[in-house]
């Protein structure tokens, strides 16, 4: 049986004019933060969860989840943490205080890593891999970033607005092409992390939708085919010439570019 508790206070969540609101009647019981409805979790309390190693709050206010990432280890200190800054959100709700930016819960260097342009992430990137990268490898991630400034301008990167980008992007190049700049964003948000520019993956989900139709592989000549070419080839007065280098080619499978230099030194 629950105990009993007294009732200090009841109040009703504020509705703004014109807008609708599926909230329910909060009542602060004995300094916790609970629902009239006992069959449902109780909505305003911030729940503390460990999401790959790290800490995050999770909960629901006004029929939308919420997910806070706050970027600590897992330890029992940063879970005291947590809680603190779990019951600093139920206290808002309850007072109808609280933010729906969740701008007012980061951490100083949260809301500076959380403001970082996605431009000025990916040119942190480039820079980075500039001396590893081949010229037509780097003209690749160039490309990528000119579309960044058109359509991101000095905007952050959220997954809704990564996933817009992939749409975007998607009526000016074929999936396959799509799928490789994106994964090169993918990438470069992935060393961001690492380099605590930013604190979360964006681009996971946009990757993950891109879907490539696999190519079909080229049949191959029959021996019937290639013994064909090179008899033609043999026949004719103007390539005879090549008849043995074809030849070559068809028997071997070698990509006609390479054995071009040696025929020019023997």
């Amino acid at each position: 049986m629950d105990e009993p508790f007294s009732i200090r206070a009841v109040k009703f969540v504020q509705i703004q004019p014109n807008v609708v609101t599926n909230c329910d009647p909060i009542v602060i019981a004995n300094g916790d933060v609970i629902t009239m409805s006992k069959q449902k979790s109780k909505k305003g309390t911030v729940g503390v969860h460990k999401y790959r190693e790290r800490l995050r709050l999770i909960w629901s206010f006004c029929g939308k989840r919420y997910y806070f990432a706050l970027e600590l280890p897992d330890t029992k200190a940063n879970r005291a943490i947590a809680e603190l800054k779990a019951k600093q959100i139920e206290r808002d709700i309850a007072n109808d205080l609280f933010d729906p930016t969740l701008e007012k819960y980061r951490a100083v260097y949260q809301r500076r890593v959380h403001g970082l342009p996605a431009t000025e992430v990916f040119e942190k990137y480039i820079a980075y891999k500039a001396k590893t990268l081949r010229k037509r490898s780097l003209e690749k991630y160039t490309f990528t970033l000119s579309h960044l400034r058109q359509f991101f301008k000095d905007g952050v990167a959220s997954e809704r607005k990564c996933e817009q980008f992939k749409d975007w992007l998607a009526n000016r190049m074929e999936p396959v092409t799509l799928k490789q700049r994106v994964g090169f964003l993918k990438s470069a948000w992935a060393w961001a992390i690492e380099k605590k520019l930013v604190s979360e993956n964006p681009w996971i989900e946009p990757l993950r939708q891109i879907k490539v139709q696999p190519q079909q592989r080229s049949k191959p000549f029959t021996r019937e085919e290639r013994q064909r070419i090179v008899a033609a080839f043999r026949r004719d007065r103007h390539f005879a010439y090549y008849a043995d280098f074809v030849e070559f080619l068809l028997a071997t499978g070698c990509n006609p570019v390479k054995p071009v230099p040696c025929a020019g030194s023997i």
